[in-house]
């Protein structure tokens, strides 16, 4: 029935505005687990992969992780007209990871030793992008 409802919104031309319009998404978050052993492309060892999710239409946050070769890297892209405080959201993420690492490695000191992972976090943060805006945020709620 909700595939049939979409269908005919895409028909009648309504479901992009829709989308565009929408209030009920706010933050994308993806993550995708990659290969534990070092990676080459055309034999050259691939360094650091850094993973990207842009922010759509009027969704204000996206956040992507990737972890490949004992390395985690996050990246998160914020639309400056949705959220402004970029500097504030990136700063706190930093915090949290700093606090996740430290009890990381004291669990790899004190008792998790039979698992042989090491790991280091990596924040990225992206340009500032502005995507074009169709739907006014006037009147939002």
């Amino acid at each position: 029935m909700l595939r049939g409802g979409l269908r005919l919104l895409a028909r009648v031309g309504v479901l992009r505005l829709m989308i565009k319009c929408q209030r009920l998404v706010n933050l994308f978050v993806t993550n995708l687990r990659g290969p534990v052993a070092p990676m080459t492309v055309a034999c050259a060892p691939v360094i650091e992969v850094v993973p990207l999710s842009p922010t759509q239409s009027n969704v204000g946050m996206a956040f992507a992780a990737v972890s490949a070769a004992g390395r985690l890297t996050l990246s998160a892209v914020m639309d400056p007209d949705i959220v402004p405080e970029r500097e504030v959201v990136t700063a706190a993420m930093r915090e949290e990871l700093a606090a996740v690492s430290a009890a990381a490695a004291d669990l790899q000191a004190h008792g998790d030793r039979d698992r042989g992972h090491s790991s280091t976090a990596v924040i990225t943060t992206l340009p500032r992008v502005r995507p074009s805006r169709r739907c006014s945020r006037a009147g939002a709620a």
